[in-house]
This record gives C-alpha cells, structure tokens and sequence, in this order.
C-alpha cells in the first residue's frame, strides 16, 4: 500500500470518478454548465452555485497534480511544497464535490483521499497489532506465573509428604520391641550408675513415671 504507484494512481482514479460525478450532478440538475448558472441563483441555492463554478476545475486540477506526483513530489508552489499544495486540494475537492454532487461524491472522495488517510489507517493497524501483541504477552505471563506457582505448591506438598513419611517411619522404628528394649538396658544401666533421671528421660525418651517403675522393677529382681 506504500508503492508510489498507488499513491498518486488512486488520487488519479479519484479524480476521474470525481469528473463523472460531475456529469451525473449536471444531468440532473444538482449543477449547472456555466452559460446557464446565471438565471438559477435563486434555484441552485449558495452550494449548487459554488460546485457549478469549482467542482470540475478542483477534479481536472486534482488529476493534473497526481500526473505530477507520479514523477516527483520535491517541488514548491508559491512558497509552498507541492504536497502541501495537493493535499489543500484534494480536500477543497472533496468538499465541494459532496456540495454539489451530494452523496455520489463517496466513491471519487474515498480515491482522492486514500494517499492522505492511508498512513493514519497504517498506524492504527499497528496500534491494533500492538494492543493484540501486548495482551498475548500478559496472557503468557500469567499462565507462566500460573505454572511455577504450581510448580512450587507440588514442591511444597512434596516435602512436607517426605517429611510426613519419615516422621511416620521413626515413629514406627522407635516404638519397635527391639528399640523399646534396648532402651530399657540403656536405662536400667544409667540407673545403676546413679545419673541423673532427667537426663535418662531425654536419652532414652521415656516418662519420669516408666523410669521410676523400672528402677522398681530392677531393685525386685535384684532381691
């Protein structure tokens, strides 16, 4: 849509259009040919007048300046760059156009217009694509976060089952017969020895109460 060609071909196109415009305006009777302007001011109103004077000279000029843009656009017109000039034109065309010939002016204004609308047009299909582009990137982004967060919730609930399972296991080892009477040897000799009951408790893990009952038991035997 950047080629050169199309930049002034559609001004051309829409310039042709705008002519043809003209005639159907003139045939019925939205305008008049100059000879006959005269005796219809009254009939034509401000708008018909105005378009029957300038409207096909705006279309001629307008498809003069597009074979000119199609060789080069780096030229001035009374201080003035040429596409400065052209774009005036094209829109004082296009607003006399619908002046005079009403609603059949779309077509040659949406031509005329093309090359001036078309960078606009250009910017808010990138905008769009941007939008579209940074949605998609918010989108991922949560369902990245969505994924490590879940990640790191499995790895949680991972250890604390590991950490659960081998509680469990040293639980079971430690109230095993063969743990439980080794124990008691470890205890009953700490007893013998006269240590300290409350140092027994914390090696061993039995209550004041089971030491005080085996130091019963270990005196009865020994009678």
């Amino acid at each position: 849509m950047k080629f050169k060609f199309l930049d002034w071909y559609t001004q051309a196109l829409g310039a042709t259009f705008g002519i043809l415009a003209c005639i159907y305006a003139y045939v019925n009777g939205y305008m008049f040919v100059y000879g006959n302007i005269g005796g219809y001011f009254d009939f034509l109103g401000f708008s018909g007048v105005t378009s029957s004077y300038l409207l096909l000279p705006l279309c001629l000029l307008s498809l003069f300046l597009s074979l000119i843009k199609s060789y080069t656009i780096k030229k001035e017109i009374l201080n003035t760059s040429f596409e400065s000039f052209n774009i005036f034109i094209c829109i004082l065309t296009v607003i006399i156009g619908f002046m005079g010939a009403k609603i059949y002016f779309i077509i040659p204004a949406a031509f005329i217009l093309f090359h001036i609308l078309e960078p606009y047009l250009h910017n808010y299909k990138n905008l769009e694509n941007q939008e579209v582009v940074s949605e998609n990137k918010k989108e991922y982004d949560i369902t990245q976060n969505t994924i490590e967060f879940d990640k790191i919730d499995s790895h949680m609930h991972s250890k604390d089952n590991a950490s659960s399972e081998a509680e469990d296991l040293y639980k079971s080892r430690s109230n095993s017969p063969d743990v439980i009477e080794t124990k008691k040897e470890i205890a009953l000799e700490l007893l013998r020895k006269n240590s300290n009951k409350q140092f027994i408790v914390e090696l061993t893990g039995f209550t004041l109460e089971e030491i005080n009952m085996l130091e019963k038991e270990s005196r009865i035997n020994n009678i």
